[in-house]
């Protein structure tokens, strides 16, 4: 049977740092130091966000005002795609009822449909706008507009 050498862990020869069992208090600091670090760093903090507070607030009311002024012409935009989709309708009435005799279209047993009292152009709602597609159509579009 041979003989493995191994040498046993032992201390260093000038042995361990005695250990510490007491309570280590912190260094303290200048309070003076401390109190003014605070007092500058809450007046840069409130600094810094009223001058954002005031970016912000101008670049909402340039937004707004972009905002404003592009509403009119995309209402129109929307107004006279419903008409034309109106009168794609009407026309397809007009092919369809041709031959039917005594039929006017854009009534309903000699009551005018489209109808407005003051002859303004009245939004028409989902139902009457997606009448004459199919359902599935009419469900894609009505998630599309609850999406935007």
């Amino acid at each position: 049977m041979s003989r493995i050498g191994y040498t046993q862990d032992m201390p260093p020869p000038w042995g361990y740092r005695p250990i510490q069992y007491e309570k280590i208090m912190p260094k303290q600091g200048n309070a003076f130091i401390k109190l003014a670090g605070l007092v500058g760093f809450t007046t840069f903090g409130i600094i810094s966000y009223y001058k954002t507070r005031r970016t912000w607030r101008l670049r909402r009311i340039e937004q707004n005002d972009a905002r404003f002024a592009v509403e009119p012409l995309i209402m129109a935009e929307r107004q006279r795609s419903t008409m034309k989709y109106w009168r794609k309708l009407r026309d397809e009435e007009n092919e369809l009822m041709k031959n039917v005799p005594h039929w006017k279209t854009g009534t309903l047993y000699g009551e005018p449909v489209y109808y407005s009292p003051r002859g303004r152009f009245v939004e028409p709602n989902f139902t009457e706008y997606y009448a004459h597609t199919n359902s599935k159509s009419a469900a894609y579009h009505r998630n599309e507009a609850r999406k935007h």
